[in-house]
């Protein structure tokens, strides 16, 4: 089986959607090779570990858009091999079909619009359509809303590379912290990632009123909404919880791994909370570090009592009752965040989610 990326997305770009195809396309290079190209807007920065090809144009998202689609065309009329056209762009995947070749779509969460909702119908009736979504809930979504049948649907959530961690896991944390300037003894609290508005860093405060020795350390985020932040909690009185600007990927490891526990906020006032699968989880397991997270939605998919300590933002009381157990049980500490660790390298690995869908697209062609 010869897997065709298209998509009008940038990469590399500091989108997560960016992140996360660039992600797959390495994963899915890995397992096919030559036989597995991408492409899509943007230039390539360096090597690449996956073959590249350019968009026809490389301007506006509706310019990216019509190229990507139009590359569908030109695969589906000069393609003799059969090549799968995978994508997570709905009119990229419409176009394949039309025209005669197998597609699959990834979708993040559900249709926006009155369009994509007819093309997503038209194409539940195509044996050559398949459908991979990021949770289980999405699934359910899909299968009911548009009759997607299990046979064309997989559930594939995100994913990490496990082994960007293991020299880390290897390195003291009180080397980490004097290499990032982080104190030796205090209890650190470690969130990394963006901090846009209903996101819900106001439950840092829970937090950083947990103990006289804890440091919460923010890593990353916008400039203006850092300001925000830090406006905010400095109004409070608090001076114990640290903003540190976005860093490159292998720093904001080196943050995680350096960390007592990690925290993963996510409220319902996040229109996606119901049916997201965030990078961040799996980085935080692949770290090896306890994590403090916020289950509610899809999250409970992924974090639950075995690998975590969870906590509902209905109820942010529980944050500081959570803080408390993982203090008093070293060992189930250890318990849980092994679990985790193993549930990353296992379970959630870009490899792994690559030879599952991979498998998946070849179950359909050989229908």
């Amino acid at each position: 089986m010869r897997l065709a990326y298209i998509t009008r997305v940038l990469v590399p770009s500091r989108a997560a959607q960016s992140m996360q195809i660039a992600s797959m396309a390495k994963a899915f290079a890995e397992e096919l090779g030559d036989d597995f190209f991408l492409q899509c807007g943007g230039k390539p920065v360096g090597d690449e570990p996956y073959s590249r090809r350019m968009l026809a144009l490389d301007g506006s998202g509706s310019q990216r858009h019509l190229a990507a689609c139009l590359s569908a065309v030109r695969l589906s009329l000069t393609d003799r091999r059969d090549t799968v056209v995978y994508t997570r762009d709905i009119a990229v995947a419409f176009t394949a079909i039309l025209l005669g070749k197998q597609a699959v779509y990834e979708a993040h969460k559900a249709p926006v619009g009155s369009v994509p909702a007819r093309i997503l119908r038209w194409l539940g009736a195509s044996k050559r359509f398949r459908l991979v979504v990021i949770s289980g809930v999405l699934a359910d979504y899909y299968a009911k809303r548009y009759g997607i049948p299990d046979a064309r649907l997989l559930v594939a959530h995100s994913g990490v590379f496990p082994g960007s961690y293991e020299s880390l896991q290897s390195i003291p944390k009180s080397v980490l912290r004097s290499d990032l300037g982080l104190p030796l003894n205090a209890f650190i609290v470690v969130h990394t990632g963006s901090l846009y508005r209903g996101r819900g860093a106001e439950l840092f405060e829970q937090v950083v009123r947990s103990g006289e020795d804890v440091l919460f350390v923010q890593v990353g985020g916008e400039p203006d909404d850092i300001f925000y932040w830090k406006r905010y909690y400095q109004q409070r009185g608090l001076s114990n919880i640290q903003f540190v600007d976005r860093q490159p990927s292998d720093t904001v490891r080196r943050y995680q791994v350096a960390a007592d526990l990690l925290f993963y906020m996510i409220t319902t006032d996040t229109p996606t909370y119901w049916c997201c699968s965030p990078l961040k989880l799996f980085e935080y397991m692949a770290s090896g570090t306890p994590i403090l997270g916020s289950c509610i939605g899809s999250i409970k998919e992924i974090l639950n009592e075995n690998n975590a300590w969870c906590f509902s933002p209905e109820r942010p009381d529980g944050i500081r009752a959570s803080i408390a157990d993982f203090r008093r049980d070293t060992a189930l500490a250890n318990r849980k965040s092994a679990t985790a660790l193993q549930q990353a390298r296992k379970k959630y690995s870009w490899g792994v989610r690559a030879q599952r869908i991979i498998d998946f697209c070849n179950e359909g062609s050989e229908r």
